[in-house]
């Protein structure tokens, strides 16, 4: 490229710059005005504001002295930069795309059709390299992780181009949570087989699910229903944000029972207040059922009943885990005997059977009774496979105790508890 050359490309980089300025800055008035404009909307009230600044409009492209930008309606914000030239509709451009099984990611499939050379393809603002044509088509795959509207703008060596776009709304995000229907439609996606691993669920207002759940309607439906095909369990962090939980109703004869029915994430900072868990299997509690994450801040006021073992306040099973802060006054109760999936029944005021735990600053006010084996205020029992870390901190139980084997004020049955205070 000789002196001029660059020079007109130094122009129009500075040309290029300076318009999409001037769009950026309408883009960041309507980001306002959607937030405190009930006249709002994402078609015309658009349109106009950016007509008003002098500036052309298409669908979703804007035309800003010269040169061209896709528009994120969404937002709104400057979607793609397209530069200078003319559409041409022979550059074919088609997108599809499918989501991974834990909706962790989606892969999005890019099929380019043109007889001439391809000169630049852009993908969500960024330069490709160009691939080798497949069949006549150029082929390209780009996982994303966030839902969101996806572009690719097609160039030939004569500026001339084309622009497709795809919208991806089922990866797993951060949610915040405000109804009971909310709740659900969470619990839905988790069952799905969504793991929601690396995102947050807050709740924002206590929840009752009385219509969701109830003696004359149906059981509550874990989420993370392992009992369902031992697969789906919770891999995220879901914050209570110190709601409480009302009108949850349990009555099956099926296992891993709880709000949660498997975690092996963060469950924190959410009471149970009413409502009642009964004729479950095996590892029931009114939080989670079972549990290979973390368990912070959570408290039970209901009563906990199963026909099975591994019965307790907040979580019936524990394994390479730990539970913090959390309290239970709800009376406990474990009818199980012997059977195939438990040779023993444990009942714990917190915990019903842990294996490699820690137990810190957890209280237990309610009644544990089991009925045929062992009940614990804090702890049923430990090292149900023999694992070796086992600690119960500052901790302590004042509620009544009833079992037909061994009771303990903080564990029912022990095995090698290196840290007790």
């Amino acid at each position: 490229m000789d002196c001029f050359g660059r020079t007109q490309q130094a122009k129009n980089k500075t040309e290029e710059a300076q318009a999409r300025e001037k769009l950026e800055l309408v883009l960041l008035d309507l980001q306002t005005d959607k937030a405190v404009d009930s006249a709002y909307n994402e078609n015309e009230y658009i349109d106009n504001k950016i007509k008003e600044n002098g500036m052309i409009v298409s669908g979703d492209i804007v035309f800003v002295d010269g040169y061209q930008f896709q528009l994120d309606r969404s937002v709104p914000k400057i979607g793609v930069s397209i530069g200078k030239g003319e559409e041409d509709s022979q550059i074919e451009i088609t997108m599809t795309n499918t989501t991974s099984s834990d909706f962790v990611k989606a892969t999005i499939h890019i099929e380019i059709t043109y007889e001439q050379d391809i000169a630049t393809i852009i993908f969500d603002g960024e330069n490709l390299e160009i691939p080798e044509k497949q069949d006549g088509k150029y082929v390209i795959e780009k996982e994303v992780y966030n839902n969101g509207t996806y572009s690719v703008i097609v160039k030939n060596s004569g500026e001339k181009y084309n622009i497709a776009s795809i919208t991806i709304t089922d990866i797993s995000e951060d949610i915040n949570i405000y109804t009971a229907d909310d709740l659900v439609a969470f619990r839905n996606k988790v069952n799905n087989g969504a793991t929601f691993e690396g995102k947050t669920i807050k709740v924002m207002s206590n929840l009752d699910l009385k219509d969701v759940c109830g003696a004359d309607t149906k059981s509550w439906e874990p989420i993370g229903n392992y009992a369902k095909d031992n697969t789906h369990i919770f891999k995220g962090t879901f914050d209570g944000n110190y709601h409480k939980i009302d009108n949850i109703y349990i009555n099956t004869t099926e296992g891993y029972q709880g709000l949660f029915g498997y975690n092996a994430g963060t469950i924190e900072n959410i009471v149970i207040k009413s409502g009642e868990i009964k004729n479950t299997g095996v590892c029931t509690g009114s939080i989670v059922g079972n549990s290979t994450g973390i368990i912070n801040n959570c408290g039970n006021h209901i009563d906990v009943e199963s026909n099975d073992c591994r019965i307790g306040g907040i979580v019936g099973c524990i394994e390479n885990a730990s539970i913090n802060g959390c309290y239970n006054y709800g009376n406990i109760t474990g009818k199980g005997q012997a059977s195939a999936s438990c040779t023993e029944t444990y009942t714990g005021g917190i915990v019903g059977a842990a294996d490699c735990l820690k137990i810190s600053n957890c209280y237990n006010i309610g009644k544990i009774t089991s009925i045929h084996d062992f009940a614990g205020g804090i702890l049923g029992c430990t090292s149900v496979n023999g694992g070796e870390w086992k600690y119960i901190n500052n901790s302590y139980n004042i509620g009544m105790l009833t079992a037909s084997i061994h009771k303990g004020s903080i564990t029912g049955v022990a095995n090698r508890i290196y840290k007790f205070e």
